[in-house]
């Protein structure tokens, strides 16, 4: 793991840390653990994962992972105990028919 000083405090948001597209591309080098909660307070540290063979050193000043910032949304939940219901419920929204249409196929599992 490597910690490089920086320290989060969130608020109503949570990070993602991803690869950096070079890294991964050329290097095989990918970042585990990539969830950062809300609630969490302290550095943050990156865990690394190289998926080749051939050695790779991390330097100082090396952009090694990209922090995604992501607010958290908390949506109202409804509990549906009908699915038919589900689906006059999502007619009358603006989802609109494409979506009725989808829940409706003979692709929907539970059909």
């Amino acid at each position: 793991m490597f910690t490089h000083g920086l320290v989060l405090f969130l608020k109503l948001s949570f990070v993602v840390l991803a690869p950096r597209s070079g890294l991964a591309w050329k290097h095989s080098i990918d970042v585990g653990a990539g969830i950062i909660d809300a609630d969490y307070r302290g550095h943050v540290g990156v865990i690394l994962f190289n998926n080749s063979n051939v050695d790779f050193k991390v330097k100082v000043g090396d952009r090694i992972v990209q922090l995604i910032l992501e607010k958290i949304v908390t949506p109202d939940v409804m509990k549906i105990e009908d699915f038919d219901e589900t689906i006059k419920f999502l007619q009358n929204e603006p989802v609109g028919p494409d979506i009725v249409q989808h829940l409706s196929s003979s692709h929907w599992i539970g059909n």
